[in-house]
């Protein structure tokens, strides 16, 4: 959507776009299902510097390396006193789920979920405001990304 609002990108691809829509229930139930799909795989470590990994009842595949990670997902952090409705106040797993797209959302922490959401939000037209504890974005990163970002 981003790309497609630049008419000077689009331009330059020797491309006219007239007019664009977004279908936010098509992209919401294109997300799930992505997401369905990535849950449906998974991995066992088999031996020391060993993962077997593949789709829900055919690991058919490994891999040795040196180090492995094992990445679970993030929980989401709500502070206390904040109810959570999925209406107004939600968290990322409702986030999926809107059925329109917000004018104007603020999303508090600047981690990589917030980053994604802003990133996502910001290019379906959304203003988006970060609520950061630290004094500035991204405490946990790389300084330098950071200051980019």
């Amino acid at each position: 959507m981003r790309e497609l609002r630049d008419e000077h990108h689009m331009k330059s691809l020797g491309l006219q776009v007239s007019s664009y829509e977004c279908d936010r229930q098509a992209v919401a139930d294109h997300t799930n299902n992505s997401m369905k799909d990535i849950l449906t795989r998974l991995g066992t470590i088999i031996g020391k510097q060993k993962v077997r990994y593949g789709r829900v009842g055919f690991l058919d595949n490994e891999i040795t390396a040196r180090n492995i990670t094992i990445a679970i997902g993030p929980v989401p952090s709500v502070p206390k006193g904040i109810e959570v409705n999925g209406k107004t106040v939600f968290i990322s797993d409702h986030a999926l789920k809107l059925k329109s797209v917000i004018d104007c959302i603020a999303i508090v922490g600047s981690g990589y979920i917030g980053l994604e959401f802003s990133d996502a939000y910001m290019a379906l037209g959304s203003e988006v405001t970060f609520v950061e504890a630290f004094d500035q974005l991204m405490p946990s990163f790389d300084p330098e990304i950071a200051k980019f970002a």
